[in-house]
């Protein structure tokens, strides 16, 4: 999949992509910005840290078995 930019309806731009090795630390970031009950939703369980170990997993993917997409806003 190549990159896709969309602009949302109250204008701003987001980028849509594949997810990548080196987005690790930013999702390790987003997910302590989440409540519990988001993340409670999301894992089916409290997680109340997203260890290197699960993050590593979530983000390196082969594209085939396994694949993931992020939305990053433009700055």
């Amino acid at each position: 999949m190549t990159d896709r930019q969309v602009v949302l309806d109250d204008g701003r731009q987001l980028t849509i992509r594949p997810i990548q090795g080196d987005d690790t630390e930013a999702l390790i970031a987003m997910h302590r910005r989440h409540s519990p009950g988001t993340v409670r939703r999301r894992f089916f369980a409290l997680l109340p840290e997203l260890d290197p170990t699960q993050a590593h997993r979530f983000t390196h993917v082969d594209g085939t078995d396994r694949a993931a997409l992020v939305a990053v806003a433009e700055s």
